[in-house]
């Protein structure tokens, strides 16, 4: 939160992104996971890249014999990386033998599902973020970015303010200003019928308590009215009360269609009644 207010999500990823130490993290993840493209499938189970310092890339491979074998392929190699990275990214590449070095197994890649496709606002904003990084940054930096956007945008949103909620529901922020009294009293005039005078996420609280109320008022009469006739005025009261909470105006005979269908029909049958 800045000077009382949240920080959208965009200016803390575009912030985290021009962080000096952030991006020393990311070029390294990006030059360690591409060894096994620069140096082949074979010799990446018997090398293990562990370091990245001042554009130097630290390997540990088996014995003496391999590591001779990579330093005549060392040019090679730097070429790889500077396909891939940009020229400068890794400079050198040193091999430090480590006799118990295990080989790993051959890796089954599990079937590749692409995440879905952001829309188009946020890629577009993500692509405008990561503009002013390095070009060898640029592609991590933009798998992050649709990373997480893609996460939050499938992950459970607050009801009220639409912002993530991990249990799905109202998030803790919008739970506590439910809980306020001026947000209790909004909700009744609501209820009543009487215009807001609260505003922005106070108003949106209020209106979610509000129709909360209603909507549990209307379920427990409902069976009532079925049983009792007399009670159906109630039960009307009580959906005028959700459906004027809901559509912030005063409901019409074609609202009705917004109510729960056994609500719905009881309704139109008493009305049908009365006319």
């Amino acid at each position: 939160m800045r000077k009382g207010r949240p920080v959208p999500l965009g200016e803390v990823l575009g912030e985290l992104l021009r962080r000096p130490a952030i991006r020393r993290g990311l070029k390294k993840g990006r030059v360690l996971a591409l060894w096994p493209r620069v140096v082949g499938p074979e010799l990446a189970r018997l090398t293990r890249p562990f370091r990245l310092t001042g554009g130097t890339l630290w390997v540990a491979v088996r014995d003496h014999l391999l590591a001779h074998q990579l330093t005549y392929q060392r040019g090679l190699l730097l070429a790889r990386y500077a396909h891939e990275l940009g020229a400068g990214t890794v400079r050198e590449i040193r091999f430090v033998v480590a006799p118990d070095l295990r080989p790993e197994p051959p890796r089954r890649e599990p079937p590749h599902e692409p995440p879905p496709p952001l829309d188009p606002a946020a890629e577009g904003w993500l692509l405008q973020t990561i503009r002013p990084l390095p070009e060898g940054l640029r592609r991590p930096a933009l798998g992050l970015g649709r990373a997480v956007l893609g996460a939050l945008a499938a992950a459970p949103r607050c009801p009220v303010c639409r912002g993530p909620s991990p249990e799905g529901g109202p998030c803790p922020s919008c739970r506590m200003r439910m809980a306020l009294p001026a947000v209790a009293r909004e909700a009744e005039r609501l209820l009543a019928g009487a215009p807001p005078r609260l505003e922005g996420d106070l108003l949106a609280a209020a209106r979610y308590r509000a129709e909360a109320q209603a909507r549990a008022r209307l379920e427990a009469l409902a069976p009532r009215a079925a049983a009792e006739p007399d009670r159906v005025p109630e039960l009307l009261d009580a959906a005028l009360a959700l459906l004027r909470v809901r559509l912030g105006r005063e409901p019409s005979p074609a609202d009705l269609e917004d109510l729960p269908p056994a609500v719905a029909g009881l309704l139109r049958r008493h009305l049908g009644d009365r006319s």
